[in-house]
C-alpha cells in the first residue's frame, strides 16, 4: 500500500492586502458593483500595489494540495477511501475544482471539513461551500484591477502661503459682497421708507411682490412674507393688484 504523507504542507503563503480606510472603503464598493468614477492618485497606487498579492491568493490548488489538505478526512468520513485513492481523487478534484485557489485550503478550512462532512465530499459539496468565497475574492481582484486603471481626480494645486492669504481675502470679500446684498433684498422686500414716512399694507405688499418677481436673493423669504400680508390684508392685496403694483 502506498504511504501518504501524516503532516500535509502548509497553505500557500499570501501576503494580507494592507490598504487605507479610504481605499478599502472604495474596495469595498468597487467589489459590489461596477462603478468607474475617478479616483485620487493615491487611491490608485494602492490598488496597483496591492493587486498582485490579491493575483496570487486566486492560483489554483495543485493535486498535490487537495490531497495533504484532505487527507485528515480519511479518519473522520463514515466511508473514506483508500488511502491509494486519495491522489486519484485529488487530481479529479483539482480538475473539477479549477476556480478554488489553494490560499482557501488552510488549516483552520481542514479542522471546519472535518466537522462538516459526515461523508466523502463530492466536488459538488466542495464547490457549494468554498465558491461563495472564491467569488469574493475574484471580485476584489476585478475591483482592484478597475481602480489601478481608473481615471484621476483632478489634483488641487498646492498654494503659496501668499496665494492662501489672497484666497482668504476673496472669500472675506465675497461674503461681505453677500451680506450687502441680501440686506439691500431685505430693505426692499420691506419697503423701507423715509424717517417719518409710513407705508400702506398695499406698499408693503407690492413691495415684497416686486422681490419675488426678480428673484435671486430674499425672494423665498420675501414669497412667505407676502403670502403672511396677503392673507391680513386682502383688500389691499387686491388693490396692489388692480394698479399692477
Amino acid at each position: 500500500m502506498t504511504q501518504l504523507a501524516t503532516r500535509p504542507p502548509s497553505a500557500p503563503t499570501v501576503a494580507p492586502i494592507q490598504l487605507s480606510q479610504a481605499a478599502d472603503a472604495v474596495l469595498r464598493r468597487w467589489s459590489a458593483g461596477d462603478s468607474t468614477e475617478a479616483l485620487p492618485i493615491a487611491t490608485i497606487r494602492e490598488a496597483a500595489k496591492a493587486l498582485p498579492i490579491a493575483q496570487a491568493r486566486l492560483e489554483p490548488a495543485a493535486p498535490e494540495r487537495w490531497t495533504s489538505w484532505l487527507l485528515p478526512l480519511t479518519a473522520v468520513v463514515r466511508n473514506p477511501p483508500h488511502l491509494d485513492q486519495i491522489r486519484d481523487a485529488a487530481s479529479v478534484l483539482a480538475a473539477a475544482l479549477a476556480t478554488i485557489p489553494a490560499s482557501l485550503l488552510t488549516a483552520q478550512r481542514q479542522r471546519e471539513a472535518c466537522r462538516r462532512f459526515a461523508f466523502w465530499p463530492s466536488a459538488a459539496d466542495l464547490a457549494e461551500w468554498l465558491e461563495p468565497e472564491a467569488k469574493a475574492i475574484r471580485a476584489e481582484v476585478m475591483a482592484l484591477e478597475r481602480m489601478a486603471r481608473a481615471p484621476r481626480q483632478p489634483e488641487r494645486p498646492v498654494l503659496t502661503p501668499e496665494q492662501r492669504e489672497a484666497e482668504a481675502a476673496a472669500c472675506l470679500a465675497k461674503a461681505q459682497a453677500l451680506r450687502a446684498e441680501v440686506r439691500a433684498e431685505t430693505i426692499a422686500a420691506r419697503g423701507i421708507a423715509r424717517p417719518g414716512r409710513s407705508l400702506e399694507p398695499w406698499q408693503m405688499i407690492a413691495g415684497y411682490r416686486q422681490t419675488v418677481e426678480r428673484g435671486g436673493l430674499g425672494a423665498e423669504a420675501a414669497a412667505i412674507r407676502l403670502a403672511s400680508l396677503e392673507r391680513q390684508f386682502p383688500e389691499a392685496a387686491e388693490y396692489a393688484r388692480s394698479i399692477g403694483a
